[in-house]
């Protein structure tokens, strides 16, 4: 929703859609998939046996589209750059979904890197849901007034 809004926020400024030439804009729009469609690609291997892989898509594609964003609207100077269109009408509009696709993609690739982190912690989740059986034993003997 974030991008389909700054993608309204580019048109009511007159920026392009993407930072390279338009003799590279194959490559352009290549990007902007990936970084759109990757996550919910993410998504669903995550709730498959795929997890790991779908925790790297999402890690990789969320990366991309971090460093696309801020190379694009805060680093790189161009048409696409927030302060070439902060006196449009449509300026605030363009920063704050700018803003927001920065943001989100930081928070798709910290919830990879703890998915990824998570798989490597087995144990943990272990000892959580051995405690939790002892803690059903506790009271199923609470409820039947046996003791241990």
């Amino acid at each position: 929703m974030a991008s389909l809004l700054h993608g309204v926020a580019h048109l009511a400024v007159g920026a392009p859609l993407t930072p390279l030439p338009t003799s590279l804009l194959g490559v352009g729009v290549g990007v902007e998939l990936f970084f759109s469609l990757g996550p919910l690609v993410a998504l669903a291997l995550l709730y498959t046996r795929w997890l790991r892989w779908g925790a790297w898509l999402l890690v990789l594609s969320m990366l991309v589209a971090l460093l696309w964003g801020f190379g694009g609207h805060f680093l790189f100077s161009g048409g696409d750059n927030i302060m070439a269109h902060m006196t449009s009408p449509g300026g605030p509009a363009f920063l704050i979904t700018s803003l927001l696709v920065f943001l989100i993609p930081w928070a798709g690739l910290i919830a990879g890197v703890y998915v990824l982190q998570a798989r490597h912690q087995p144990h943990r989740h272990n000892a959580i849901g051995e405690g939790d059986k002892l803690l059903q034993e506790e009271i199923s003997l609470l409820h039947t007034g046996k003791q241990r």
